[in-house]
């Protein structure tokens, strides 16, 4: 993942969510948390739905840790009732910022209790996590690649803008 990526994926995280709220999830192939974005700030809303896919081991921290996992081998394996009850207990928490890890496309978020949801972002063979806009005229998305690149869509001026 090259410095450039890595910035544009930050701004297009940190619009899709900072100001956001975890509002629920749905079940599929992966679990997905829905986040209801509600801004405050003078940008344009986001219309559509803000959607996080969870294809990858992922952690609740109570807060920021001195340094994260490398990877899925260093992440506790839990059930899927396990994983929906650790969602449940984020439900209505703000999310206050958004970031990658310096190296991997590790996905950070941090919420206005303090709490961090880790979410890896390097495998091999697949797409780790896809955080993206459903519903919506734009395409805004995120996601990591596999090998532990990162791509990124966003509408053609907000880039040029950010």
């Amino acid at each position: 993942m090259n410095a450039s990526d890595k910035r544009l994926a930050e701004l297009v995280l940190r619009r899709m969510c900072v100001g956001g709220h975890i509002d629920g999830i749905r079940f599929g192939p992966v679990l997905q948390i829905l986040i209801a974005h509600t801004n405050h700030s003078n940008d344009e809303p986001i219309k559509g739905q803000v959607y996080l896919n969870l294809a990858s081991s992922w952690k609740v921290f109570d807060s920021r840790p001195s340094s994260f996992p490398n990877g899925e081998e260093e992440l506790p394996e839990i059930s899927a009732e396990e994983e929906i009850r650790e969602i449940i207990k984020l439900r209505e928490r703000t999310i206050v910022d958004a970031d990658l890890a310096d190296h991997e496309p590790h996905l950070i978020l941090t919420l206005d209790d303090g709490r961090i949801v880790f979410v890896n972002g390097k495998h091999e063979r697949y797409e780790c996590w896809q955080m993206g806009v459903a519903f919506s005229g734009d395409v805004w998305q995120v996601v990591a690649c596999p090998g532990g690149d990162v791509a990124v869509w966003a509408p053609e001026n907000f880039v040029l803008a950010g």
